[in-house]
């Protein structure tokens, strides 16, 4: 497959947090009036399209590249969205509020997890990643479409 060392994997996901601290910083250029649905909407895609590459990908360079650009995109995705729900929740929720998004943050990738390791069994590796990517960029899509058609009426 990539043929990496352990030296290679640490670098990967070395990648991955190098990321992360990038899309914190990057946030920190926003505007706080910027809508923060939008932003979120579209670094979930981001993040799902990046799955869809990695999937895609067959060297290690590559690889790493992509991880980072995945770290960048989940961080602005989550913070934006953790936000947008501490930002719109009434003060007397706040603390509930925080507590459901990550109960439904950790449940949400405990599950993922599960059903991730369920198609790698059923797909393989690569095919069961282009699936789940594929399937969180339609599924984000979905939620944007009907986020808009419901703002409009």
């Amino acid at each position: 497959m990539l043929s990496g060392t352990v030296t290679d994997f640490s670098g990967v996901i070395g990648a991955f947090g190098l990321g992360g601290l990038v899309g914190a910083i990057a946030l920190l250029g926003v505007d706080p009036d910027r809508d923060r649905q939008t932003i979120s909407s579209w670094f979930s895609i981001v993040y799902g399209a990046v799955v869809c590459l990695v999937a895609l990908n067959s060297w290690l360079w590559g690889l790493t590249a992509l991880l980072a650009v995945a770290g960048a995109a989940v961080t602005i995705s989550n913070t934006s969205a953790n936000s947008l729900l501490q930002g719109t929740a009434p003060s007397r929720l706040r603390g509930q509020t925080a507590s459901l998004y990550m109960l439904a943050l950790r449940g949400g990738m405990s599950f993922g997890g599960l059903l991730t390791g369920a198609s790698i069994g059923l797909l393989g590796v690569r095919n069961a990643l282009l699936v789940n990517g594929l399937a969180a960029v339609a599924g984000q899509i979905l939620l944007v479409w009907i986020s808009h058609d419901g703002r409009r009426k």
